[in-house]
């Protein structure tokens, strides 16, 4: 019997240093990121975390990186008044809606400048028996949305980010 508890409160013991790293883990992925998140103009990307590209309707390419912990805006290819200096000063939120069969992870991008925000989206769903993925993005300039659906080339890795981060720049 004695055994058996040891064996119970081991395993309780792994349990509870298991959580308490994976928090500390990701308090500094939290820390460092919030420490150095910048809109890129470098040329490498470590970890793509979202990308869109899409024809319809409008040219669209965006990308969305992961580098030295800190989320950046690689690329903006889409109004060619618009530039990725526009995104300074910006703030990123993630938030996730989940119930049966869906998914939905999505990541805010927010500023005070010509473009109000941008809104990263990934929506898996089962339901009625059909997969459905879709990626998308949603651009506000001045007060006017427009929303773009990725192509098939598109990808979208926000499952990964944390949710209620709030990252700035």
């Amino acid at each position: 019997m004695a055994l058996n508890i040891r064996k119970i409160s081991t395993i309780q013991n792994l349990q509870r240093l298991i959580k308490n790293m994976h928090r500390k883990i990701t308090l500094t992925l939290i820390t460092t990121a919030l420490m150095s998140l910048s809109l890129g103009t470098s040329a490498k990307c470590e970890t793509e975390v979202f990308y869109c590209q899409s024809s319809i309707p409008a040219d669209v390419e965006v990308l969305l990186c992961l580098e030295d912990s800190a989320l950046t805006l690689e690329k903006f290819n889409f109004d060619d008044n618009i530039s990725l200096s526009e995104f300074e000063h910006s703030t990123f939120e993630k938030g996730s809606y989940h119930r049966s069969l869906v998914n939905e992870n999505t990541l805010f991008l927010k500023s005070h400048n010509k473009v109000s925000s941008l809104t990263f989206t990934e929506y898996n769903s089962a339901e009625l028996g059909e997969d459905t993925r879709e990626i998308s993005i949603e651009i506000d300039i001045e007060n006017k949305k427009q929303k773009i659906t990725c192509n098939n080339k598109s990808f979208s890795r926000l499952s990964e980010i944390e949710d209620t981060i709030e990252l700035y720049n």
